[in-house]
Order: structure tokens, then sequence, then C-alpha cells
């Protein structure tokens, strides 16, 4: 580490925390659980040992990530009243951070079927969901129409670019995708909050 990145490393619980959140998000999404402590220290400008003081074992780290990351999920889910404006919410939300649905998906696909990397995923999952199946009646239908529209809002950020060359759609940055996601996000709440039975369209 040269004295001009030594000068601009975290100093402090907070900044070091954040820094090594930060940092291990990013290096997670990208390789998944091959990433080491040594490289997201590295990442984060930090020595490795805080990590540990601050944050625990890498079985921590990945808890303390999870946990950060889907917490926006869940505060944008409290401030809606429908499961269909919930799921749009949602959707947006993973289309502007690219990272957490990666992430997800690295640790779903690494993980063991059950163990310190998946249980902080899946509580943090229930959580959010279990809020959206509570803003209504349950049925076999709703919760269907529920896990198709949570299908998408994990695996678009994965597979955008391959979706949009397949539709030879180049709306991959700005504005353009911007929009073209808001579309998606109200054909997602539409599929949510169509009434059991009711025709297309009517919500």
């Amino acid at each position: 580490m040269t004295a001009a990145e030594d000068s601009e490393a975290p100093a402090g619980r907070t900044q070091i925390r954040r820094a090594v959140l930060a940092a291990a998000r990013t290096r997670l999404s990208r390789t998944g659980l091959r990433a080491t402590i040594r490289q997201i220290a590295a990442d984060a400008r930090v020595n490795p040992g805080l990590i540990h003081r601050h944050l625990g074992r890498k079985e921590d780290l990945v808890t303390a990530v999870v946990d950060d990351a889907l917490a926006r999920s869940r505060r944008r889910v409290a401030a809606v009243d429908t499961p269909g404006e919930a799921v749009a919410e949602m959707f947006r939300g993973a289309a502007a951070d690219e990272e957490v649905s990666r992430l997800i998906a690295w640790l779903a696909l690494e993980s063991p079927v059950s163990g310190p990397a998946t249980d902080p995923l899946s509580t943090a999952d229930e959580r959010t969901v279990a809020r959206v199946r509570a803003m209504r009646p349950r049925s076999r239908e709703t919760d269907l129409r529920l896990m198709l529209a949570l299908t998408a809002v994990y695996g678009w950020p994965v597979f955008r670019r391959q979706i949009l060359s397949a539709f030879d759609d180049h709306a991959e940055t700005g504005p353009t995708l911007h929009a073209l996601e808001d579309e998606l996000a109200g054909l997602l709440a539409g599929i949510v909050d169509r009434a059991a039975g009711a025709p297309e369209g009517a919500r």
C-alpha cells in the first residue's frame, strides 16, 4: 500500500465497516464465495485483521453483507400498501442495484442446501416475502403470481443484457432503460394484484 493509498484508507469503526461491506458486496457479486478476506481487505484498503475485529469470520461478513443489501428492499416494501406495488418497488430496486442480485445468485449456486452463507439470505427474504403475502388474503393463485414476479425481480438484473440482446433491444443504459424497467415493474404489479378469475387488464 502506497503512502497516498494509506492516507485515503478508512479510519474508525464506522468508516471501516462501511468500506468493508461495500468492498465485500462488490467482490462477492463478481466472484462469489471464492472471494477471500485478504482480497476484500485490499479492495477496502484496510488490514485483514480489522475485518476480523469488526465483522468476524468470513461467514459473519457474508451475513452482514446480505442483511445490509436486502435492508433496502425491506424499506421499499414497508413504504407501500399492495403486493403489486411492493413487487414493483422490489423490481425497481433490484434493477438499480445489480450487485445485490448477482450476490444472491452466487450464494444460491455455491452454498450448501443450508448453512451459514444461505441462512441469512433465507431469513431476510422470508421477512420481505411474508410482509408482501400478508397484504392480501392468501390463495394458491396469489402465491403463484408472487412466485412468478419474484423470479423476475431476482433474475432480471442478472440476465438483463442477454435478454435485451435476444430482443434486439439496445436500451442498456440511461433513460430508455429506466423507462423500459418502469414498464416491466408495472406489468409485474398487474400480475400480482390481478384478482383470481378476473379478466386480463382488471386489477
